[in-house]
């Protein structure tokens, strides 16, 4: 298996597998191939939605561009030996649209992730800022989960992620730590997890990736390497 990010997974997932004790068996054939019992289940979430909608500037919606990663991201990963789910696979949100809180969708997603029981999720995003002098890609991990066995696979992830989409041709801006709501309640479910901020709507450098589908299809297919 080629895809680094389908191998990571399916790594993470015989980790945290071994440490509960549970009776799934796995075997190495060479580095790169793993076989396992049971298929890794990912879940993509792109970031925001019509009624909770992102930043937006340089002619650029966050909610779009996200949706629009995570669906090349799909694609990609559907080429491996995993499952993969969707938080969201249209503008609308689909747990509660205006009548919820943001905080409230955001739970539901890190939800769903769990009762598909997740091995990975990872959250799309853009990001702002004042200066268009900013730029890169930074990918975002659980604080309060940082030093447990489940941060250290969240971590792993995102190192792995970031390194791709540094390939790609995104600035560096490291791997950070918050307790965003997303990361912090897939955690909390034993689920590793990342938020990938992808680079600035306000930067020329990085927009350009965000305007073109092509510049999407790239961004989507780093984060499935």
């Amino acid at each position: 298996m080629n895809n680094y990010l389908a191998r990571i997974l399916v790594i993470l997932l015989a980790t945290t597998m071994i440490a509960s004790s549970a009776a799934v068996v796995y075997g190495l054939d060479d580095i790169g191939t793993v076989h396992a019992a049971e298929r890794p289940v990912i879940v993509l979430d792109p970031g925001h939605d019509s009624t909770h909608t992102g930043a937006a500037a340089n002619g650029i919606n966050e909610e779009t561009v996200t949706l629009a990663i995570a669906l090349a991201c799909k694609s990609e990963l559907e080429k491996y030996s995993c499952d993969v789910y969707m938080t969201r696979d249209g503008a609308a949100c689909v747990n509660g649209g205006g009548s919820v809180r943001a905080v409230t969708c955001n739970t539901a997603r890190a939800a769903l992730a769990a009762s598909k029981g997740a091995s990975v999720y990872v959250s799309f995003h853009l990001n702002s800022a004042a200066s268009s002098a900013a730029n890169g890609a930074e990918v975002w991990c659980s604080t309060a989960y940082e030093d447990s066995a489940t941060g250290a696979s969240s971590k792993s992830l995102a190192s792995k992620i970031l390194g791709q989409l540094v390939k790609a041709g995104m600035g560096n801006r490291g791997i950070k730590y918050a307790n965003h709501t997303v990361t912090l309640n897939t955690n909390a479910s034993g689920i590793p997890s990342c938020l990938i901020e992808h680079g600035f709507i306000q930067n020329a450098h990085d927009a350009a990736f965000f305007k073109s589908a092509e510049g999407q299809a790239t961004l989507g297919a780093a984060d499935a390497k």
